[in-house]
């Protein structure tokens, strides 16, 4: 008995020397930068002795995994940067749960999140409804992939050589004078950009400005030059307004000239531009009172600001100011003993460059009347501006490293310029391999963490992912046959179109470098490469019928394939999302501002909406909220509101308010102030209290009574859909009074 008593006795002693001989010290983790979608990555190291051959990560209530010693350091991730979640890390021995240690790092925050912007665009001219567009990106974005939305719907999935690219196939609005696109980065709908352009396959007469010219203060007359721009148009058009027939006029005799014009303190000069051919192809313009010749040109409130730098060491100038009375002929922007180009006046702002941000030059910006001499005004930058030389990795070579037709492995070289930091990461068939010092080059990989014939090899510097350079290359040392192998294809949620995605894996060996084809259900779906460890496709009508079937096909070697097929047939609902019919209330102006209360129908929706002004974002509202006061609105400043499903970037309305003038464009009836506004759909009363008119009729500019409504309140709008685009009056009456107010309908 005592004999086994000592034995136990020794065991237990040699249990508790091993244990306290097992140690875990100096763990420390590191952050590294954000990528585009706000996540990072940690990198775990520690110091260890008398521990096992491997160990448990564990933090947050999750489990990250075993992994060996022989790892270290450790890269784990991607990790949400969402300034809240408070990182902690336990290492555990897996022989010995009391060897451990752990780490609080905290909490880790991103403000480099996901930015894209169009450049310039232009598009192409119609066949018959269809259209190209070419594109100029901004994105900081490492994915170059788009999705492109086309007036509300889906339109393409993208991935362009460059971010100068062409998008095919649009299909154009029969009725909208702007085609709506909106370009994201691939399956990240928070990061997108949204444009209109000018549709290209329907007559437009836009631009119009005027000119006054030849004034004669002694018999109170002035001339007018009239200039637009116009497409799809017939060879002449109809000038009138104020009840004037002013003629028939060619669109190649443009700018125009109207004579012998009268001052007039009663008359509001206003035109009316009509193609000869098609009476919905017009533009209107509204010059106001003219009484005297004092109408000098100006150019005031000039700024310029510097834009980020790109990649390439450029960066654009962003120039702004005031013009009043200026020509129709445009301006050209001069500075450095350089034109940078000739521009139309209209816009708020205008993009000059790329420059070059070379710490050297004080850029000065001369903006010049084309037509009316002296009418000018300059700015400069106040100091150099400098953009940091982009980093580069270039001119990759791979030497195979083979002895008897067996590759011990392959030597990697390469240039480098401007790097961010000493090191780069190195990852072959999209596997990471490990981090090097630019110092070491060229390093040796060795031939077990090599697989296939054909590898793809990256390096990117640790601290500018964007930084990198890839290249395939052929093993020709003992080659493997082509093998692909393990298709498996799963199917993701549908969307509210009735669509739906699917992600596919497999296995490969001894692939080719020209890529594979993916057929779906015979017909060839599309074209990739290798080295993804899964591919999303899609999407595919989940019409309860369809049985899909996929298949692969290396480009290289045909007869190397693999095959998958779903047993049943895929089934998606579809719940469209819908969002419209807006209703708005004004409010009082102050200080020539005023403000809306905006109220709509939604449908399928998500739970928060967004809003733009003129293209600028707004503000982010949720639909609970509903209705929700738009403010800083300027008098006399059209304002073009976009509102957008943040969920769905594709669910979308456009409300459209024409300058609004505070004081002088309303007028008083029955002790109230009303004024009118219109869009394409109703006319809308503006007042500060709710009054019930008696009479209000809808009049046309040869003085036809189209409608008329008796006991119309001001908080509702009066339906004009049935009204063709143009100008027209409305009378309204109360108590006796009539006041008769001018309207467009676009």
């Amino acid at each position: 008995m005592k004999r086994y008593l000592l034995a136990a006795c020794v065991v237990l002693t040699t249990l508790i020397s091993s244990w306290s001989q097992c140690s875990i010290t100096g763990l420390n983790v590191t952050y590294s930068a954000c990528n585009e979608n706000a996540q990072f990555f940690a990198t775990l190291n520690f110091d260890h002795s008398g521990t096992g051959e491997k160990f448990k990560l564990v933090g947050n209530g999750k489990n990250y995994g075993s992994y060996a010693y022989s790892v270290l350091p450790l890269k784990i991730g991607p990790l949400r940067a969402d300034c809240t979640t408070n990182y902690e890390f336990l290492v555990v021995d897996e022989n010995n749960s009391n060897c451990s240690k752990f780490t609080n790092p905290g909490k880790k925050c991103c403000d480099n999140t996901c930015s894209l912007e169009v450049l310039a665009f232009e598009p192409t001219s119609c066949d018959g409804l269809k259209y190209n567009l070419n594109i100029d990106l901004k994105t900081n974005s490492p994915q170059k992939a788009f999705d492109i939305y086309h007036n509300g719907k889906f339109h393409a999935f993208i991935k362009p050589n460059s971010l100068s690219f062409k998008v095919e196939n649009l299909l154009s609005s029969t009725t909208e004078l702007f085609n709506n696109l909106v370009i994201c980065v691939n399956d990240n709908p928070e990061c997108c950009d949204t444009i209109k352009v000018l549709n290209p396959c329907t007559c437009n007469i836009y631009h119009l400005r005027t000119q006054i010219v030849e004034c004669n203060a002694a018999d109170s007359t002035f001339d007018l030059r009239i200039n637009f721009k116009h497409q799809l148009t017939s060879d002449s058009f109809r000038l009138g307004g104020n009840n004037t027939n002013y003629g028939m006029f060619a669109y190649k005799d443009l700018p125009i000239r109207i004579k012998g014009l009268k001052f007039s303190t009663t008359k509001d000069y206003e035109f009316l531009v009509v193609d000869k051919n098609n009476s919905l192809c017009f533009a209107a313009y509204e010059l106001g009172y003219i009484t005297d010749c004092n109408h000098p040109c100006s150019i005031s409130d000039m700024s310029v600001k510097a834009d980020a730098c790109n990649e390439d060491g450029t960066f654009f100038a962003i120039l702004s100011f005031t013009d009043k009375n200026t020509s129709v002929d445009g301006f050209v922007v001069r500075g450095n003993g350089k034109i940078y180009g000739e521009y139309d006046y209209g816009a708020s702002t205008y993009k000059i460059g790329p420059l070059a941000g070379d710490c050297k030059t004080i850029y000065e910006f001369v903006v010049i009347d084309r037509s009316i001499e002296g009418c000018r005004m300059d700015t400069s930058f106040k100091e150099k501006i400098c953009c940091d030389a982009p980093c580069a990795l270039q001119e990759m070579v791979i030497t195979e490293l083979c002895e008897n037709d067996k590759l011990n492995g392959i030597k990697i070289n390469f240039q480098v310029k401007n790097p961010k930091s000493e090191s780069f990461h190195l990852s072959i068939n999209g596997i990471y391999i490990g981090k090097y010092k630019y110092a070491d080059l060229p390093i040796t990989v060795s031939g077990d963490k090599l697989s296939g014939t054909v590898i793809k090899v990256k390096v990117s510097d640790t601290e500018q992912e964007p930084c990198f350079l890839i290249k395939e290359y052929t093993i020709k040392c003992n080659p493997v046959k082509c093998v692909l192998k393990d298709l498996k294809v799963k199917t993701l949620p549908c969307d509210d179109k009735g669509s739906f995605f699917v992600v596919m894996t497999f296995g490969s060996q001894g692939t080719g470098n020209k890529g594979f084809l993916v057929k779906v259900n015979g017909i060839a779906h599309d074209t990739l490469t290798y080295g993804k460890t899964e591919y999303k496709l899609g999407p595919f009508d989940g019409d309860c019928k369809t049985k899909y079937r996929f298949a692969i096909i290396d480009l290289q070697y045909p007869d190397c394939a693999a095959e998958f097929g779903f047993g049943e047939v895929i089934c998606c609902e579809t719940k469209e999302c819908k969002m419209g019919n807006p209703i708005i209330k004004f409010n009082d102006c102050i200080d020539k501002k005023y403000s809306i209360n905006l109220n709509f129908e939604h449908e399928n929706t998500g739970t928060e909406f967004n809003v733009k002004i003129n293209g600028v974002f707004y503000k982010t509202f949720k639909y609970s909220d509903l209705p929700v006061k738009i403010e800083g609105l300027t008098e006399k400043k059209a304002h073009e509101i976009g509102v957008w499903d943040k969920a769905n970037e594709a669910c979308r309305f456009v409300i459209t308010i024409p300058g609004i003038e505070c004081t002088s464009s309303t007028k008083e009836i029955g002790n109230q102030t009303i004024s009118v506004f219109a869009d394409p759909s109703y006319l809308y009363f503006v007042s500060k209290t709710s009054i019930t008119l008696d009479k209000v009729s809808l009049i046309s500019t040869n003085g036809s009574v189209l409608s008329q409504q008796d006991n119309q309140t001001t908080d509702l709008p009066i339906s004009i859909e049935h009204l063709s685009s143009g100008l027209y009056f409305v009378n309204i009456a109360k108590d006796g009074q009539s006041r008769t107010l001018k309207f467009v309908k676009f």
